[in-house]
């Protein structure tokens, strides 16, 4: 009982999620842009992301995500990646819908800068 009421409370102040399946209107965008720090196993440092979805109508979509961590303390060890997708939407009903997304993405692990790799994403 006590962990169902911390969910439903903690859902409260959650930030929404967003689907990739494409509900904006043809030719609208939104962007979303956020920095933050972190403290964790691999140190302290601060982290970027941008991220961008835009509606080409029909239920098919362009969406990009750029993602940049830079440890505190230490100049030599940057982390980036990048995903450029295009998604396609299909409607399940009158509010909900599925989506099939082909990506393309590249950047560098947690493991080191030598551990840089690219791939495709279904």
């Amino acid at each position: 009982m006590a962990r169902g009421f911390a969910c439903c409370c903690g859902g409260a102040v959650v930030p929404n999620a967003h689907a990739e399946a494409c509900t904006l209107t043809e030719g609208m965008q939104k962007w979303f842009a956020t920095i933050s720090r972190q403290d964790g196993d691999f140190g302290q440092a601060w982290r970027t992301c941008y991220s961008s979805e835009l509606s080409l109508g029909d239920g098919w979509g362009l969406t990009a995500k750029f993602e940049g961590g830079f440890p505190i303390g230490d100049k030599h060890d940057d982390r980036s990646d990048f995903r450029v997708g295009l998604p396609k939407a299909v409607a399940t009903g009158e509010r909900g819908s599925v989506s099939n997304t082909a990506s393309v993405l590249a950047g560098e692990s947690l493991d080191g800068p030598e551990c840089i790799g690219e791939g495709l994403e279904g």
